[in-house]
């Protein structure tokens, strides 16, 4: 009698991790009916061997992966250097996708009258500015200024074509320097958090075509 009332109670369990949602609770749901089939296992006569080590299979998969999602969930602390930037620039993206990033920047200053990206040179960097104020330049004329939460070097990022036009500093700035390698190498196997960036990217590019100063 015990057995058959454990047979049910691990069928109810299972049944009610295929109704819920979240892929955490599923997996300790399935560990708990696992539980329940393994002292059936134990308590029938003979003993299920079979089923004892199929159900002991589950359970370790299952406690594999709880580990797994217990550790993504983790709560996340940005520094406030890189909080900013998050909150300027890649609000879009959860705190843990931002991590993927930072393991691609560093924080550098750049003083007025440094040329951050050339004309017609690969600038092998993603920027965004934190602090301080820029100018876009073609053939020396300004064409377009960058502020706090601007990309520089979104299009030779984008479509790996050469710049062309200067970005030079006109105020002391703060600046997110991101390696394009990197970066890529960060989102080559996460297609969603690729879209995103290129997401955030595109974005910031067409704000700046649309902007009266034009060809940022």
């Amino acid at each position: 009698m015990h057995v058959d009332l454990l047979i049910h109670a691990a069928n109810a369990t299972l049944l009610v991790s295929f109704l819920v949602r979240d892929i955490l609770k599923l997996r300790m749901l399935s560990v708990v009916a696992g539980g329940m089939f393994l002292s059936v296992c134990l308590l029938a006569s003979p003993v299920g061997w079979a089923s004892l080590a199929w159900n002991l299979v589950f359970a370790l998969i299952n406690g594999v992966q709880i580990t797994r999602l217990l550790l993504e969930r983790r709560p996340v602390h940005l520094r406030p250097e890189e909080h900013e930037l998050h909150r300027l620039a890649f609000r879009a993206l959860r705190p843990r996708e931002m991590l993927r990033l930072l393991g691609a920047t560093r924080f550098v200053d750049a003083a007025p009258g440094e040329v951050l990206v050339a004309a017609g040179r690969d600038p092998e960097r993603l920027l965004v500015v934190l602090e301080g104020r820029l100018e876009v330049r073609v053939a020396g004329a300004s064409v377009a200024a960058l502020g706090p939460g601007q990309f520089v070097g979104e299009m030779a990022f984008l479509t790996r074509e050469l710049p062309k036009a200067d970005v030079v500093v006109v105020e002391p700035a703060r600046l997110a320097s991101l390696d394009a390698a990197g970066l890529r190498r960060s989102v080559a196997h996460d297609a969603e958090l690729r879209a995103a960036v290129q997401g955030i990217l595109g974005a910031d590019l067409a704000g700046k075509l649309r902007a009266p100063t034009g060809r940022a």
